[in-house]
């Protein structure tokens, strides 16, 4: 195979993977219960991997996490990208954002002094400009992420099994 050969079978296997991810569509919460016996997550979908642990050892219980985006949607970008990721709750006080940062950047957090025992919604946009098979257009890929944190063991009942994991991609083409 020769090299134009070979990026054309690259670019049509990024667009296959895409397929179902281009158009409009909702992030589906992902509901996890972090306990001390059961303090990571982890799960990927199309678009990326997110990942969350809390750290038990400090007495805020703070809850770092990750989004590491899917070489597929990495092939589509043409630009850097801007992220920012905050709570839905005003408490505690919350925002994390990067400008200009490449696609295979490995976004990365801690939400600090989480309440126990209290729902909390994470959420997190990166936006950057992409080509897929020649159409210009401008990306939002976004993710939620809701938790509780609980200061005690799970119960003896099973391990829990965590929630799947969804993040959406809009692409919005300008030509």
């Amino acid at each position: 195979m020769d090299k134009n050969t070979t990026r054309v079978a690259a670019v049509a296997a990024a667009l296959i993977a895409l397929l179902p991810l281009a158009g409009t569509a909702s992030a589906d919460d992902i509901q996890k219960d972090f306990y001390t016996n059961a303090p990571a997550f982890s799960a990927s979908d199309a678009r990326g991997t997110f990942t969350g642990q809390v750290d038990y050892r400090a007495p805020d219980f703070p809850m770092a996490w990750s989004f590491d985006i899917a070489p597929a949607v990495e092939s589509i970008a043409v630009s850097p990208m801007d992220c920012t990721a905050g709570l839905v709750q005003p408490d505690p006080p919350y925002s994390d954002r990067h400008t200009g940062i490449p696609v295979t950047y490995l976004w990365h957090s801690t939400v600090r002094a989480t309440p126990l025992e209290r729902h909390t919604d994470l959420w997190g946009h990166c936006r950057f400009n992409v080509n897929v098979g020649g159409r210009p257009g401008v990306a939002d890929l976004k993710f939620t992420f809701d938790y509780t944190i609980h200061n005690r063991p799970i119960g003896q009942q099973g391990a829990e099994q965590d929630p799947p994991f969804n993040s959406t991609l809009d692409i919005q083409y300008t030509a």
